[in-house]
């Protein structure tokens, strides 16, 4: 999830299966989210872009406990990818108003 906090700031919330918690990472630069004080078990950090409307791309890094966070991979998906799987990268009001 990616969310505005009150203050202005941009994060990211992943829950994955490698940690009993999640991962709370800040915008250090316009879709680079990085790790904040809350920490994380391992490194990670997260690219996100669009490169064109309707496809979403991220690179995920992380790397062993103590060890330096390395770019594991760069899939791309479009929107038409996440309607399958019932999952909305650019919700509007149309989808909204048809959705249950």
């Amino acid at each position: 999830m990616v969310a505005r906090t009150h203050d202005g700031g941009t994060v990211m919330v992943i829950g994955h299966e490698h940690a009993p918690s999640v991962a709370i990472l800040r915008e250090a630069e316009p879709g680079v989210f990085e790790l904040g004080v809350e920490g994380s078990p391992f490194p990670m950090k997260v690219e996100l872009e669009m490169p064109e409307p309707g496809r979403l791309r991220h690179a995920w890094w992380y790397g062993a406990p103590g060890g330096e966070a390395i770019e594991r991979g760069r899939p791309a998906r479009t929107h038409a990818d996440d309607l399958k799987q019932n999952v909305c990268l650019r919700p509007s009001m149309e989808t909204a108003a048809t959705s249950d």
